[in-house]
């Protein structure tokens, strides 16, 4: 092989690994600031306060109260008082949710029904942020205390 191959086969490797490093500090250089003129151009959605919501849990009901400012969820207070697995489901889900800034996340597993009361009732909070009327809990029906004689189908 001649010098001329060898120096044009090394300035390829040196053109290609520039385009690489500067292919990644484009995409990962880029992010802050994407996030920076998101935040910037997103339009205020909310009338900040503190809203609550409710919903009907695997235990009872569960009531969140949501603070907000024009843009963001700021934090989730959550208490649910016979909500047994609430203790279990309420960090993590809290912490995804403000994360995302959205109760679209994953309900936590085992725990779905708490889950979705504690996702159900910050909807609601943030529709009321919104200046909207959500819809509320409905009466919880009551059980039969006792079956009739008679064949059931």
């Amino acid at each position: 092989m001649n010098k001329s191959n060898a120096n044009a086969k090394r300035n390829g490797y040196i053109g290609l690994g520039a385009m690489i490093l500067l292919a990644g500090a484009t995409v990962f250089g880029t992010d802050p600031l994407y996030k920076a003129i998101d935040s910037s151009v997103r339009p205020e959605i909310y009338v900040p306060g503190t809203y609550t919501g409710t919903a009907r849990g695997y235990g009872g009901i569960v009531t969140a109260d949501v603070t907000v400012s024009g843009k963001t969820i700021d934090s989730i207070a959550v208490n649910g008082e016979k909500e047994t697995l609430l203790s279990m489901v309420l960090p993590g889900l809290t912490d995804s949710i403000l994360a995302k800034q959205s109760t679209e996340v994953d309900a936590v597993s085992g725990a779905t029904l708490s889950s979705n009361a504690i996702k159900e009732a910050v909807d609601q909070a943030l529709a009321r942020a919104r200046g909207e009327e959500p819809e509320t809990v409905p009466e919880i029906a009551e059980k039969p205390s006792s079956l009739k004689d008679g064949t059931y189908t």
